[in-house]
């Protein structure tokens, strides 16, 4: 087996790796990956995808702190509270059929408060002028749904 040089360092998470290329007796290659850091003990890396999703198991805010939730102009309900519920750890329950629709929003609008508050304030808005209303669950559940006595 032969050994070619460093082609690349890589710097992840504060660790300095050289990533090298072993040549194997079958004819294929195995990327080899040591730590170059100067600190004490080995990192070992297995090969395959980055877990792209990493950040994304972090909240950007608790529910109950004060927050500022956007929407878009040209952005529907359905996009709009997926990214709502993405910065405060809650899950999205979509009810409403295919059928049924979604709502676009005309003009960019802003919310401030906490998730609670902010998800009330627009309610209060889209009850008044569509069908689509919304319950929080204390499970860390928004559940959007089409009201009977609704528009």
């Amino acid at each position: 087996m032969s050994l070619k040089t460093n082609y690349r360092k890589v710097v992840l998470l504060g660790l300095c790796m050289s990533v090298s290329t072993m040549a194997l007796a079958d004819g294929h290659t195995k990327k080899v990956h040591q730590d170059v850091s100067g600190e004490s003990g080995t990192v070992i890396k297995v090969d395959g995808e980055f877990p792209v999703n990493l950040m994304n198991e972090v909240s950007a805010y608790k529910p109950s702190e004060a927050a500022h939730y956007e929407i878009k102009a040209n952005s529907t309900l359905k996009e709009t509270l997926a990214s709502w519920v993405d910065l405060v750890g809650y899950e999205l329950v979509w009810q409403p059929e295919p059928e049924e629709g979604d709502v676009a929003f005309a003009r960019t609008m802003a919310f401030q408060g906490t998730f609670e508050e902010a998800t009330a304030d627009l309610f209060s808005i889209l009850r008044e002028q569509s069908k689509f209303d919304a319950q929080l669950h204390s499970n860390g559940v928004l559940r959007v749904f089409v009201a009977n006595d609704n528009k």
